[in-house]
């Protein structure tokens, strides 16, 4: 009994010795590892992402050219192709880095009606003596911690005097929108044995290419407590590594509040007349004239629908809205009657069907007529506002918009559908929550534009009168941002301060009315450059189809040199990788040139394909 006792001890002894012996051994090597961490510190913020559309670029950031007389550098990374800057700052120079996701870029519309080129426009038009460059990193698809990279290795070369950032709505791409939901969990806890381990960080492999196939996720369809943890914080510590740069750089930093279209339920506005490539061509061409003024356009199309399918709801309603803005009496019976079908027994209680009756109701009668009905409404689609999937929220919100129910419910309805969903980028109340809260911290400029924005809005409700999609923001909604932001940093360079947006939205919607493709000025021209299918955010995807319809109205009318520009933009809306596509687009850009020699798209667009090499 005592010899076995012994043993027990002695067994014990060495096991307490051997983990006493691990736990010094770990601590030495930890210790260790910390003290070569602090001399050879390594990448503040983890970049790395299992996203392809997020890899780093390779490669020199910049090349060096000499353009009218003086050095300049290109920059090769950003988004935004053909940026240059010289190389000596002037004493007089403000030079302002934005940095953001694909909303920063501009993506949907003509560079020059981007945002970054509003600010830039306006700070050097308000009568200051300084002379103010905007440079644009922003890249599609990019975190944070992928532009706080970008901002890192072009800090030097740009010497900024302000680092602006507009970003938020992809911070959850590479956690909620991971390519296998499973894996996450994993990645999470990597990522948290690397924040608490110096061995684990100094061991962790450099990032690698991603293989192409791996941009092929699938989203779960909320976001889970894990993802919105790893989602915050990795967003506060890119913005404390931005701050830091930014002070060592001797600049200013400012962190604005991100905007995002709450009136976004499904990829078309139109959703109702079919959502996806299924809509037909023509509701596309009806909600482009209804936007730019052009009733009788859309009238006519949705005529012709009607011809082929006389029962159409969506073509009705369209129908009916283009005659109301016409002011023909005839939209009342034509409202009246679509009603009565729309609520009648034998019609589905379909969201689609319910929602076009929603929006019957409100042209005819205003938010009243819809407040009645938002109970029975709520009761056939088994909506609630105490809860549900994201997508069931999304609805609820549209519907109590209509209604104009309580002021807020439709912001707080839509915003928590945000909070909820693993399936749009978009940011919501929580990420713009840290992004104010990180700027107080920090003790840097802040800007909350999202209040900015929604202060301007009905029921503060942002929607498509700014927004092409869930985040793009279309003409109207670069020219109210980049008027807001060159307000805010006037304000905070002291320089006289730019207009009001006012006055420019008015001269958008002077020139647009019932002009749907005329406008040779690339500032309001949303088409002018390769992305005019995002004019209405309608055309992806149909390229050939609008390519035979312009050449058919050539035959028709006779050669136009808008009409050849618009060929050589659908030429050059497909992938901008081979050289008879851009050789291709070029030759329709000179016919248009040949027969008007100002025609400043051509122009614009002639030196965007030279861009492209």
């Amino acid at each position: 009994m005592i010899e076995k006792a012994m043993d027990r001890f002695k067994l014990m002894k060495r096991l307490t010795f051997t983990f006493a012996a691990f736990v010094v051994a770990v601590f030495i090597i930890e210790s260790g590892a910390r003290i070569i961490e602090h001399f050879i510190p390594p990448e503040p913020v983890d970049a790395r992402s299992p996203l392809a559309f997020q890899t780093l670029p390779s490669g020199t950031p910049i090349s060096g050219a000499r353009i009218e007389g003086k050095d300049q550098y290109h920059l090769l990374w950003p988004e935004r192709i053909g940026q240059t800057l010289p190389v000596q700052k002037g004493d007089d120079e403000i030079r302002i880095v934005l940095v953001g996701g694909s909303q920063a870029v501009g993506l949907g519309v003509a560079p020059p009606a981007a945002f970054a080129a509003w600010i830039e426009r306006l700070l050097n038009e308000s009568g200051g003596k300084r002379r103010v460059r905007v440079v644009n990193l922003a890249k599609t698809g990019y975190a944070s911690p992928q532009l706080t990279y970008l901002l890192e290795k072009y800090i030097g070369v740009i010497k900024p005097d302000l680092i602006l950032t507009v970003m938020g709505n992809n911070e959850f791409l590479d956690s909620s929108l991971a390519i296998n939901p499973n894996k996450q969990a994993p990645l999470t806890f990597a990522r948290k044995i690397e924040r608490h381990f110096a061995v684990a960080r100094l061991l962790r492999p450099v990032q690698k290419q991603a293989a192409a196939a791996e941009v092929n996720f699938v989203a779960p369809s909320t976001k889970t407590p894990a993802m919105i943890e790893f989602a915050e914080k990795r967003l506060g510590r890119s913005l404390q590594r931005m701050a830091h740069l930014a002070k060592n750089a001797g600049a200013r930093f400012m962190i604005c509040t991100v905007p995002v279209n709450l009136r976004y339920i499904h990829s078309r506005q139109w959703f109702f007349a079919g959502d996806g490539p299924d809509q037909h061509y023509l509701f596309k061409d009806a909600r482009w004239a209804l936007r730019y003024g052009a009733p009788q356009m859309a009238a006519h199309a949705m005529e012709k629908i009607l011809k082929d399918d006389p029962v159409n709801p969506a073509a009705k309603l369209i129908y009916a809205k283009a005659l109301l803005q016409l002011g023909n009496s005839g939209a009342t019976d034509a409202y009246a009657k679509l009603i009565v079908e729309l609520d009648s027994e034998q019609t589905p209680r379909t969201f689609e069907n319910i929602y076009m009756s929603a929006l019957a109701h409100y042209d005819v009668s205003g938010p009243d007529a819809c407040r009645g009905m938002l109970p029975v409404w709520m009761k056939q689609l088994n909506l609630s506002e105490n809860g549900g999937e994201p997508h069931a929220l999304a609805q609820l919100a549209e519907l109590y918009y209509l209604s104009d129910y309580d002021g807020q419910k439709a912001r707080q309805l839509a915003l928590g559908s945000i909070e909820l969903t693993g399936r749009q980028n978009r940011a919501g109340a929580r990420i713009n929550a840290v992004l104010q809260s990180e700027a107080r911290r920090l003790g840097v400029l802040s800007y909350d534009l999202e209040k900015s924005v929604a202060d301007r809005s009905p029921q503060r409700m942002p929607d498509y009168e700014i927004f092409l999609d869930y985040c793009h923001y279309n003409v109207r909604g670069h020219i109210l941002v980049g008027h807001l932001l060159a307000q805010r940093i006037a304000e905070a360079f002291n320089l006289p301060k730019p207009p009001d947006a006012g006055p420019a939205l008015k001269t958008e919607a002077e020139l647009r009315r019932n002009r749907v493709t005329d406008i040779p000025d690339l500032r309001w021209w949303a088409g002018a450059d390769f992305w005019v299918s995002r004019l209405t955010d309608e055309f992806a995807g149909q390229e050939e189809h609008f390519r035979r319809r312009i050449e058919e109205y050539m035959v028709q009318n006779g050669e136009s040199a808008l009409a050849y520009v618009y060929l050589g933009n659908w030429i050059a809306a497909a992938p901008m990788n081979s050289d008879e596509i851009r050789h291709g687009a070029a030759a329709q850009y000179y016919k248009a040139l040949t027969l008007d020699f100002e025609m400043k798209a051509a122009r614009s667009n002639l030196e965007y394909l030279k861009k492209m090499r």
